[in-house]
């Protein structure tokens, strides 16, 4: 009996001193969110219980995940999205997604510091990595596409008219 009040009583102990170490994160059900003790919050949706169902970071108009002092990250229906701005937002860069891949038409998707204080860019449509030259090559190809069918949409439009 004595040895298994001290195992009880051990076990008892190391649960506390690892609750400290490893403190568990506050779950709120309404909205689905996580707090940890050092600020950081998590917005999810999914179905089932939180531990064994299908979860996915999520937040309409709003960072799904929040890093105080650091940055936040935005996720709609569980990928890196976020519309007219980065979906990585830190302090030390950002980066644009359009649903979970690297995109963006009016500049680099990717904006880092590196440890000289240069800021390094990268270019990504759709998931695939441009040099910059390549970039705005491709810009200025879909802007003469674009401008080619205005003239020809005002050409055929005329057209019909006179028929």
């Amino acid at each position: 009996i004595l040895n298994h009040f001290i195992m009880f009583n051990f076990v008892k102990i190391a649960k506390s001193f690892f609750d400290t170490l490893y403190s568990q994160p506050k779950i709120d059900k309404d909205p689905p969110t996580i707090t940890y003790e050092n600020g950081r919050k998590e917005w999810w949706i999914g179905e089932g219980t939180f531990k064994e169902g299908e979860w996915i970071r999520h937040r309409e108009n709003a960072p799904a995940v929040i890093y105080p002092g650091v940055g936040e990250d935005w996720f709609y229906q569980g990928q890196l999205h976020r519309d007219g701005g980065p979906a990585i937002d830190y302090v030390t860069h950002k980066e644009w997604y359009k649903h979970g891949k690297r995109h963006r038409l009016d500049g680099p998707a990717f904006e880092r510091m590196n440890d000289k204080g240069n800021i390094i860019y990268g270019w990504w449509i759709e998931g695939i990595q441009y040099t910059e030259e390549e970039f705005n090559n491709y810009l200025e190809k879909k802007k003469l596409k674009k401008s080619l069918n205005e003239e020809l949409n005002i050409r055929d439009s005329k057209l019909k008219v006179k028929i």
